[in-house]
């Protein structure tokens, strides 16, 4: 069924959220995860976005970004609310399929040996810019969408992930002396 289909017949009936509820929890949990490494305050933090998007699903109006990037908001400010409250320090957890992909998305080959130099490197960069490449590479959000979420401009969304691509890139190539 259409997207747009789900939202109206929730918006009508809340019973019917459960099918955007189905539709997007594994991809929501999953980006909440690698924000916070810890499972239980995944699932609670996914549960909260949820509960945000049910509650103000009448406010919600196609801006030209996908239901998902709605949701997305909605967890990252969660997840923001979530480390205010605790004061933890954020985190950003990375598989190694995870970072092959990115790297290969810059046109680069990972070995083994690299994965863990590339990950401490990864956890030094800015917040915002792991958000950046999370977005655009393991969530596959359009530029569109991250401005959208991170309450930004598109051409400001672009400059900051090829500005982190080009950290990575040029990490890459000393860590491997190409």
């Amino acid at each position: 069924m259409d997207e747009h289909l789900l939202i109206e017949a929730a918006k009508k009936d809340l019973t019917q959220f459960s099918r955007l509820y189905d539709l997007y929890f594994e991809r929501i949990f999953r980006f909440v995860y690698r924000r916070t490494d810890d499972e239980m305050v995944a699932d609670d933090l996914t549960s909260q976005t949820f509960l945000q998007a049910m509650t103000h699903l009448a406010a919600y109006e196609y801006r030209r970004v996908s239901f998902a990037a709605w949701l997305y908001k909605i967890a990252m400010n969660e997840i923001h609310q979530y480390y205010r409250k605790t004061k933890a320090t954020p985190l950003f957890s990375l598989d190694q399929h995870l970072l092959e992909t990115l790297m290969e998305e810059g046109g680069s080959i990972v070995r083994e040996e690299n994965l863990q130099e590339l990950t401490k490197f990864l956890e030094q960069l800015p917040s915002h810019e792991i958000t950046m490449l999370q977005l655009r590479f393991f969530e596959s959000k359009s530029f569109k969408e991250i401005a959208y979420i991170l309450d930004m401009k598109e051409s400001a969304a672009k400059m900051c992930t090829y500005r982190a691509i080009q950290k990575l890139k040029k990490h890459f190539a000393q860590l491997t002396g190409n």
